[in-house]
């Protein structure tokens, strides 16, 4: 728990500012909250003002400034004094007598493990140095550097454990300015997206420092969305080699279809999906809308999702719905001239691909060889589930054996998206395999 006190100037709405104390702290799940000490008895929560400006200084000599203050709470001791409880969207604090020549900028990563590429010098005395690992990756023409934080080893059997969220590592990466932050936050988001994807758990940063040489310039801290550590990953950490790689090649990639594929939004849904502490019917839902979401926007960005040319069949829509209109009459005597019209009305739909055959289609068009049984083994669980919000009976397989061909399926179709290359674990058959290409994927 990461917590800060000083002194600040916090208006309220309707009245002057003056001088408060506070206090504001941040768990490692990234949410933030406050105190402020107030001179005076207010009523509850409802009647107590907004605030409108907070502005100060904290104990050690950082200007503190706080973004989106909200009250929760008010509490009144017996002599009058109250204590509003506060949470807030960023903190921002700035050392005021250190040079702003800004070099460096270093993430704190919520549950994010790995073993590393190289060693480093973490300690050094006059007759021993003590090595570490970490993990680098050259991307976007810079060197991106993982470190363990302190007390790593220990995280990481809590957070296997109880699976829940911990700051577990650093990444940091140099820049020119003040003004390449906004865009080290951006290369900084892609990546901890990639990662998630890889370890199949949201990896997400909750504040950052920026150095001026080895000093500590800014801080800045947000209230982040994060998520209890899954272990259901799709690139494993041992070694790091094929995440390196991954990183390395395929982060323009990653960049070039945020927009197109809407990819950071996946991979987010994709993580959710293995969220443990729901029900398995749901965390298959999730699956599910995954695959109906990259089926929807592949046939988007590629025009396809019909057997014949959807121009050509509408302009022979009113030939075929007369001619079936007459074939339905001749069968169904007993039908209604109004429910044949209905049903001629919907015509449109014998035109379009079956959900088995578009993610076939996808699967081609990405380089990758479809599973046939895997595919056609996944449309039976999504029928049951989206119609009866339940696992069929008709594969002979555990609920649990169900869930892994659609988490499966999602996790090859986004790494082949991203034309990964290497190892992954295929929790259909729960074994390290590689991708199934059968030729260069389309970009």
């Amino acid at each position: 728990m990461y917590e800060i006190k000083g002194t600040a100037k916090i208006r309220f709405e309707g009245s002057a500012e003056q001088d408060h104390r506070f206090t504001i702290s941040q768990d490692s799940s990234g949410k933030i909250g406050g105190v402020i000490d107030i001179e005076a008895r207010f009523g509850f929560v409802e009647d107590f003002p907004a605030i409108e400006m907070f502005s100060g200084k904290t104990e050690d000599e950082f200007s503190v400034s706080v973004a989106d203050p909200v009250i929760e709470s008010v509490e009144i001791n017996k002599l009058g004094m109250s204590k509003a409880y506060f949470y807030a969207k960023q903190i921002g604090l700035v050392k005021e007598n250190v040079k702003h020549d800004k070099t460096r900028v270093k993430f704190f990563l919520t549950n994010f493990l790995f073993l590393g590429n190289r060693s480093y010098v973490s300690k050094a005395t006059k007759s021993t140095k003590y090595y570490k690992h970490e993990l680098c990756a050259n991307i976007d023409t810079k060197e991106v550097i993982f470190r363990p934080v302190p007390r790593y080893e220990s995280i990481e059997k809590s957070l296997k454990r109880n699976k829940d969220t911990r700051i577990t590592s650093t990444m940091e990466f140099s820049i020119i300015d003040e003004n390449e932050l906004d865009r080290a936050q951006d290369i900084a988001g892609s990546i901890l997206e990639m990662l998630s994807l890889a370890r199949g758990t949201k990896v997400n940063w909750i504040y950052y420092n920026v150095y001026s040489g080895k000093r500590i310039a800014e801080v800045r801290r947000q209230n982040r969305i994060t998520k209890r550590y899954s272990i259901l990953f799709a690139i494993q950490h041992k070694p790091d080699t094929d995440l390196v790689s991954f990183l390395e090649k395929s982060h323009g990639l990653y960049r070039e279809k945020r927009e197109s594929w809407k990819i950071d939004r996946v991979i987010d849904a994709v993580c959710d999906s293995k969220q443990e502490g729901d029900f398995l019917e749901n965390r298959a839902l999730k699956s599910v809308a995954v695959l109906e979401f990259l089926n929807s926007i592949f046939q988007k960005e590629n025009s396809t999702g019909f057997e014949l040319d959807p121009d050509t069949f509408q302009a022979n829509e009113e030939l075929l719905q007369e001619q079936i209109g007459e074939v339905l009459e001749r069968v169904f005597d007993m039908a209604s001239k109004d429910t044949i019209r209905y049903m001629c009305r919907k015509i449109q739909g014998i035109n379009r691909k079956t959900f088995q055959s578009s993610l076939k289609e996808m699967h081609k068009a990405l380089g990758i060889r479809p599973n046939k049984s895997q595919l056609h083994q996944a449309v039976i669980i999504r029928n049951s589930l989206v119609y009866s919000l339940t696992f069929e009976n008709e594969i002979e397989k555990s609920n649990w054996g169900k869930y892994r061909i659609l988490i499966a399926l999602n996790d090859k179709i986004v790494l082949a998206l991203l034309d990964y290359r290497g190892q992954y674990f295929d929790w259909h058959n729960e074994e390290m395999t590689v991708l199934p290409y059968v030729e260069q994927p389309a970009n």
